[in-house]
C-alpha cells in the first residue's frame, strides 16, 4: 500500500471537515505496561487538536472498560494474533468478532471476510486478503488498529529447553542453564 505521508496540516483539515475544527476530546484506556506508547500517542494527537485523557486501570480493569462495561471509545489491548489473517480480520471487523464490542459492521467488509473463509486456494485467498486490507486502509472502519507491537526476546547460548512462545506468552517450563 502507498505510504501515508506525515502531514499535520492535512490531519487538522480532516478534523475540521469532520466537524471537529475546534478540537476533539475523549478518554483512552490502556494497561499500565502501555503507558509510554499511550503517552507518545497523546502527545502526537495533541498537535492536531485532539485532547486525550489517559487512564491506566490495573488488573482486569482495562478489559472491563473496553468490553464488559464499556465507558471509553478508544483503548489499547493485547491481541494474541492468529495464525490465519482472515481469522484475525474476522475477530476485529465481523459482527460476532471478539474484538468488535460495538458489533458495528461494514457490509462489504463482512462479505469479504466470508469470501476469505470459503476460499481454499492459497493464491486466491491471498488476493482476497490483499483486497480487504486495501479496503480497510482506505475507510475508517469500526475499529482502526494503529499499532502492532512485536515483542522482542533474546536468549543466551547457554540456555536449554527454550521453546516457541504459546500465544503471546513465553513458555518457561523446562528452561535451564547448560554447564
Amino acid at each position: 500500500l502507498p505510504e501515508i505521508p506525515y502531514d499535520l496540516d492535512a490531519a487538522k483539515a480532516l478534523l475540521a471537515e469532520a466537524g471537529y475544527g475546534e478540537g476533539l476530546s475523549f478518554t483512552v484506556t490502556a494497561p499500565p505496561r502501555y503507558r509510554p506508547i499511550a503517552e507518545a500517542m497523546q502527545a502526537d494527537w495533541q498537535k492536531i487538536g485532539v485532547t486525550v485523557e489517559l487512564v491506566f486501570p490495573t488488573g482486569t480493569g482495562n478489559a472491563e472498560r473496553l468490553w464488559y462495561n464499556p465507558d471509553v471509545p478508544v483503548g489499547f489491548w493485547s491481541f494474541d494474533g492468529r495464525n490465519d489473517l482472515g481469522f484475525f480480520y474476522k475477530q476485529i471487523f465481523a459482527a460476532q468478532g471478539m474484538y468488535n464490542p460495538s458489533r458495528s459492521v461494514d457490509p462489504e467488509v463482512a462479505e469479504m471476510i466470508v469470501a476469505i473463509e470459503r476460499e481454499a486456494d492459497v493464491a486466491a485467498r491471498r488476493a482476497l486478503i490483499d483486497t480487504l486490507t486495501t479496503r480497510l486502509s482506505e475507510t475508517t472502519g469500526v475499529q482502526v488498529p494503529i499499532l502492532h507491537e512485536y515483542l522482542i526476546v533474546a536468549y543466551a547460548d547457554d540456555l536449554t529447553g527454550v521453546t516457541e512462545w504459546q500465544g503471546q506468552f513465553p513458555y518457561i517450563r523446562g528452561i535451564g542453564k547448560a554447564e
